[in-house]
């Protein structure tokens, strides 16, 4: 009785341990929808702790990218797959998506799987996205209306370049030269259009049918950006602030926009014939004389009544990289600048050098603006009230929380050393995963009845202890799947299915000699310990070489197939237990216990 007692102890510690480890995952799947959508945090707790499931069965996306090898440099022999792979995975890791698949394939193509991600667009933009960071100084007023006059000038000498600006662009060349103006469409009510579409107003006769509309017209949206917005200094307010408003009647650039100190805005239905006038070769030359260079905003703005978008004229040279960034950790706003109150912002802090240079650049130019630019994009651009020593700094003018989440964790991460392209993509919706679940658990449930029916029918007595093992091993398996963290996927669901007739074809092999030994005429302990002792053997053989071949599929397979292998391995390993130590256990106890001398095989 002291071989039992032990074998019923362990056996009662494993029941335990895999009930407590099995519950988040039978608490999450009978859930309710709206259970669910009232205790949000309850659902992440349960996930956390429960199995996990892949991207077939809860919804995600599948992404594959390849290495864009025509944007890369020639001299570049050996294309760093392996450190775009290490980018990606820390992108994705601080992310926070729930066992993702990142995967080489080749030296040209990565592989990644995000269960539970369905907006695709954050998820390409999450992987995709550069991380370039600059500081640079802006232009006076001065230089910028230089600027403006020699456009004027440019554009009346060369009618043409005007003409083509405002003819539509094929395809490639709007893939090529596109400006971001999809997040806020052109205003129309809030911009009143002209009857005669021949001659299209200029923002000065724009502003002038407003005033007429709503005497609210001066209102301060307008006012340019402070440097205690970004700084945490005290703002004082634009260099522009209260200068005579401009109009610029019939000259073909000035206008279509309206400037205020060196702010250039931009109405959002003449950014696209702006953003191509800027791109036009000789427009870049004469930037090029000047030694500046002209970017968009991050995001259009309202202005005066009107939906903008501005443009800044910046000097050429970046005073400031992330490369000499530290960190970079997103928040909300304080209540002290209302303008940053409640919305997201990114706190940057850089190394030793990096402050020496922000020190010395704030220092030498105090009143001006200093624009934050991130991958040609200007965020926020402060009027530097003071020397900054600390080397901190902080980028405002962010849309939203997800936006937020992607340029910490992007800055953060670095850039990719490779430019990559998609091309292929594909997203599983959760109402398709959860179709999936019920089908998987449905074959699993059949499958189950059937075997164990088979087993009552076939090997009667024995076959009921031949059930409570399989149904110990389905537990046990669960258990160990949300102990690792294994990644459950239908091909898994699979290969529990597999599991359960593997389970029981380790009992036949031992009532079948145990059938023979009664036969030759030996009592039933003798039979019971004769037919384990003598089965074992073939049972570890058939185990190890079915183990075998699930690890190859694991180390050569990709997601699915990995979780196909990992429920075959681990299905296989308990099996072995429940088969020779449960079911031994119990057929011990059993004629221990009343004494029997016959029992039904």
């Amino acid at each position: 009785m002291r071989g039992i007692l032990w074998k019923a102890v362990l056996t009662a510690v494993i029941i335990v341990l895999s009930l407590w480890f099995v519950y988040p995952s039978v608490r999450l799947l009978f859930l309710s929808a709206e259970e669910k959508q009232k205790n949000p945090e309850l659902v992440d707790e349960l996930q956390m702790k429960g199995v996990k499931l892949g991207l077939d069965l809860q919804g995600g996306v599948h992404l594959v990218f390849e290495v864009d090898t025509t944007k890369l440099p020639p001299d570049i022999a050996e294309i760093p797959i392996d450190e775009a792979l290490e980018v990606i995975r820390s992108r994705v890791d601080q992310f926070g998506v729930a066992e993702p698949t990142i995967q080489k394939v080749g030296n040209t193509r990565i592989i990644v799987e995000l269960p539970g991600i369905q907006d695709v667009e954050n998820a390409k933009r999450l992987i995709q996205e550069t991380a370039v960071l600059e500081f640079r100084l802006m232009r006076d007023p001065r230089d910028v209306q230089r600027f403006l006059d020699k456009m004027d000038k440019l554009l009346t000498e060369h009618p043409e370049l005007l003409e083509r600006a405002k003819s539509p662009v094929s395809a490639e060349t709007t893939k090529v030269a596109k400006v971001d103006t999809t997040t806020s469409p052109p205003d129309r009510t809030a911009m009143p259009q002209p009857a005669d579409t021949t001659k299209p107003l200029t923002m000065g006769e724009l502003k002038k049918q407003q005033e007429a509309k709503d005497t609210s017209a001066g209102d301060t949206t307008g006012k340019v950006m402070t440097a205690g917005q970004i700084l945490g200094k005290e703002g004082a307010e634009s260099t522009a602030a209260g200068e005579e408003e401009t109009t610029f009647g019939e000259k073909p650039f000035s206008s279509m926009v309206d400037v205020e100190g060196n702010s250039i805005f931009v109405p959002i239905s003449k950014v696209e014939i702006v953003d191509r006038l800027l791109k036009m070769p000789e427009v870049q030359d004469l930037l090029k004389r000047m030694h500046s260079i002209m970017l968009w905003a991050a995001h259009p703005r309202e202005y005066q009544g009107f939906k903008v978008k501005e443009l800044f004229m910046l000097k050429d040279k970046v005073e400031l990289t992330g490369d000499h960034l530290v960190s970079a950790r997103w928040r909300f706003g304080s209540g002290a600048d209302p303008r940053t109150a409640g919305k997201p912002v990114i706190d940057l802090e850089f190394d030793r050098e990096g402050a020496r240079i922000f020190s010395k650049v704030t220092g030498y130019n105090i009143k001006k603006r200093l624009a934050i630019v991130l991958n040609d994009k200007v965020y926020t651009a402060p009027v530097i009230q003071t020397k900054i020593r600390n080397g901190r700094a902080m980028i405002t003018g962010i849309n939203d929380i997800e936006e937020a989440k992607i340029i910490t964790i992007v800055l953060k991460a670095g850039a990719l050393p490779v430019p990559l392209k998609i091309i292929e993509e594909r997203t599983v919706g959760p109402s398709l995963g959860e179709d999936s679940i019920r089908k998987g658990l449905t074959a699993m449930i059949i499958g189950l009845l059937v075997v164990m029916v088979f087993m009552l029918i076939y090997y009667k007595f024995a076959g009921l202890v031949a059930d409570i093992a399989l149904l110990l091993n389905i537990l046990i398996l669960m258990a160990a799947l949300a102990l690792v963290h294994a990644t459950l996927t239908l091909p898994g669901i699979a290969g529990i299915i597999l599991t359960i007739g593997m389970a029981v074809d380790a009992n036949v092999l031992i009532y079948e000699r145990i059938r023979e030994e009664i036969r030759a005429g030996r009592t039933v302990r003798m039979a019971i310990e004769a037919g384990y002792s003598r089965a074992i053997l073939t049972i570890i053989d058939a185990n190890i070489t079915t183990l075998v071949a699930a690890i190859v599929l694991y180390y050569f397979g990709t997601g699915p197939i990995r979780g196909f292998a990992v429920t075959l391995s681990l299905g296989l390993v308990v099996s072995m237990y429940t088969a020779i130590i449960v079911t031994r256990m119990i057929f011990d106890w059993y004629i221990a216990a009343f004494k029997k001398e016959k029992i039904a095989i």
